[in-house]
């Protein structure tokens, strides 16, 4: 759990990060991908 809490603050540190670097685009589109992974994952639980 404190693992996860961890990854996922590296993560945002991350999203911060391009977003300063003038990534916007880039970080929106690797959210969409996110996005549709886990609705692919929720849809095709045996996968």
């Amino acid at each position: 759990m404190l693992e996860a809490a961890r990854d996922w603050g590296d993560k945002q540190v991350r999203a911060v990060n391009m977003l300063d670097a003038g990534g916007q685009l880039a970080e929106v589109v690797s959210q969409s991908k996110a996005r549709a992974d886990m609705l692919e994952a929720l849809q095709f639980p045996q996968r």
